[in-house]
């Protein structure tokens, strides 16, 4: 019979990947990690809405794209799309939201995806995302990444 591993065993504990001021930031953002809800959004629902949430329920691809010039909407809807999963009864742990331009701690980490991502199976899920997915319980990553 197989050993059971609990969480602190298939992760090690690697307070390096990020800063204590950094994991406090990511879990004010995530405010679904603590069953609590975001700032209110508009009703409205733009074209590409009901697109995005398809690409992501239905895992058509490893990675969806959502770009466009600043300030013409792509936050707002990246968290309608999160606030639909949420109320379509995904789970709130299995969603990372990463607002790179509102977290100055992440210029202090030399390769952030990863290591956030490392962070989040360790200290949210409990599980990597390759054990999530096996299960039937997909994790998203949503992040906003400007240059």
């Amino acid at each position: 019979m197989a050993k059971t591993e609990n969480a602190n065993e298939r992760f090690p504990l690697m307070p390096w990947l990020v800063s204590k001021e950094l994991g406090e930031n990511l879990r004010t953002w995530n405010p679904w990690w603590r069953d609590e809800v975001g700032p209110p959004l508009p009703e409205y629902r733009r074209w590409p809405f009901r697109r995005l949430v398809h690409l992501v329920q239905k895992g058509m691809a490893p990675a969806t794209v959502l770009r466009g010039a600043r300030r013409v909407g792509k936050t707002v809807l990246l968290r309608q799309v999160i606030e639909a999963l949420l109320g379509e009864g995904i789970a709130g742990n299995l969603i990372l939201y990463v607002p790179f331009d509102e977290l100055p701690t992440i210029a202090e980490i030399r390769e952030p995806i990863l290591n956030i991502s490392r962070w989040f199976e360790h200290e949210v899920l409990g599980e990597s995302f390759n054990a999530c997915a096996r299960a039937g319980k997909p994790a998203l990553r949503a992040t906003e990444v400007l240059r």
